[in-house]
């Protein structure tokens, strides 16, 4: 055994590999080629027939744009990679059509493709966080081209990827299950929602309380001289009526436009980023300000106040102030609705909440860049109501329900978070030769690196006399 193989297996005890493999730098074992920009790149036409493989290619499978070039390609066995962008470090493989500009290939030889796919995928975080450039980020060469590479005897890879696909395929069942368990949950808690504002959660209770008092009756005023009027869309009891928000809000008021540095004293302001998935705020991380007296007395939250987000893709978002003697204001793209006490405010919510009227209550936008809920359209929208009493029996029957959704939702979260980490192991087993027993026939490693180091000094070797060619050619020209 030569010394520089006798001191990479040294090496290997250190790494957690078995004694059979060898440890070696990706630039030992890889060549090279990186993808450029065609001149004739467009559509799919007569002249242009050969894909063009940008990221949207390789991992969507998506072909939008084709050239009539025929250089560089890359065939379905190739590993490319994401050399240029945002996601610089990704990998992808199965496609085949002249390589993009922020692509490059990666020759191996005799290496499994996928062995080293499976490998490269293992170190996206690594190369993508550490990239090199401020503007477009690219893959640091010096780090990618330095990492370490478990190289196995080549029928060790086989089986590797073999185990590694049958382990991985059932994770990706398990995920898939679990995804689909998550998007039923998600109908289920709609579902909800939806039969308690049109009163079909309360069906019997209404039977055994039909002495219950109900709303005062309000007709709604169809000449109304608002520009935006929305009117009643679901089946609701009979003993039920529809109310305009604007008959049910005692006071509506847009946030506090705050753009200064933030406090380790002073008051709590509500932004966005602080409400709940669930309808409620999250007071962990909530900044503080100072403002005035007088700003403090106009923008304090009262308990049960309702507070919406106005403001872009969040638009509609919203949650409830649920504090006794806690003061905090709330930001400027947020509006605050405080209702009289003939409604509760948590019923309020559901019925945002539910698809028929949350549409409506996005169609009240207006905005071309950024779209922005219209306090005054909103006043316009008619919803369901019940008696006060069945208003919050609505509420606790809903929020038991949900109670039940969310406890499941987070079990499957923690399943799903399991299942990724249990994608990570595999892959870390399979790297440190865990996945699969060694098989003493096999072919040494030594034997192997042997050949690819030959033939990647070949294949160099030939590019570079085709380029030294290509070059005096141009000269013979001019």
């Amino acid at each position: 055994m030569s010394k520089e193989l006798a001191t990479m297996e040294e090496s290997n005890k250190y790494h957690n590999i078995p004694a059979g493999w060898i440890l070696v730098k990706l630039k030992d074992i890889l060549g090279f080629v990186k993808g450029k920009k065609p001149k004739n790149l467009g559509p799919r036409t007569e002249i242009r027939k050969q894909i063009y493989i940008n990221i949207e290619a390789f991992e969507n499978k998506i072909f939008a744009l084709y050239t009539n070039e025929n250089d560089p390609l890359c065939e379905e066995t190739d590993v490319l990679i994401v050399w240029d962008g945002a996601r610089c470090g990704l990998v992808g493989r199965g496609v085949s059509g002249v390589i993009g500009s922020t692509l490059a290939k990666l020759r191996h030889y005799e290496i499994d493709s996928s062995y080293l796919f499976y490998f490269l995928q293992s170190k996206f975080e690594e190369i993508n966080k550490r990239p090199r450039g401020v503007g477009i980020p690219h893959v640091e060469p010096n780090l990618f081209w330095n990492i370490n590479f478990p190289l196995p005897p080549l029928a060790e890879q086989h089986r590797i990827v073999y185990k590694f696909g049958e382990l991985l395929s059932r994770v990706e069942y398990s995920i898939d299950i679990l995804k689909k368990l998550k998007l039923q949950l998600k109908l289920y808690e709609q579902s909800v929602i939806e039969n308690g504002v049109e009163g079909k959660l309360t069906k019997e209770w209404r039977e055994s309380n039909k002495n219950e008092t109900i709303l005062n009756s309000v007709i709604i005023d169809d000449n109304s001289n608002a520009s935006f009027e929305q009117l009643p869309i679901l089946d609701i009891p009979q003993n039920w009526q529809f109310r305009k928000i604007s008959e049910l809000l005692e006071s509506k008021l847009q946030g506090f436009y705050y753009n200064k540095e933030y406090f380790s004293d002073g008051i709590p302001l509500l932004r966005i980023s602080d409400m709940g998935r669930y309808g409620n705020i999250v007071y962990d991380n909530i900044p503080k300000i100072h403002a005035s007296p007088r700003d403090v007395v106009r923008y304090e939250l009262k308990k049960e106040d309702l507070v919406m987000a106005r403001t872009g893709a969040t638009r509609g978002k919203m949650c409830i102030f649920d504090k006794d003697n806690y003061k905090i204001m709330f930001a400027g793209y947020l509006i605050r609705f405080r209702f009289k006490n003939i409604i509760n405010p948590y019923f309020v919510r559901f019925c945002f909440e539910h698809r028929k009227i949350k549409k409506q209550l996005l169609s009240t936008s207006h905005g071309i860049a950024t779209q922005n809920i219209n306090a005054e359209n909103v006043k316009m929208i008619s919803i369901p109501c019940p008696s006060l009493v069945e208003q919050n029996e609505i509420v606790k029957r809903i929020n038991h329900l949900l109670f039940i959704v969310y406890n499941i939702q987070n079990i499957i979260q923690k399943s799903v978070d399991h299942t990724k980490r249990l994608h990570q192991s595999i892959l870390q087993a399979a790297f440190e030769g865990k996945l699969v027993p060694q098989d003493q026939n096999d072919e040494p490693v030594s034997e192997l690196l042997k050949r690819i180091k030959q033939e990647k000094s070949k294949l160099e070797e030939q590019r570079s006399i085709k380029a030294k060619t290509a070059k005096q050619r141009k000269r013979s020209i001019k």
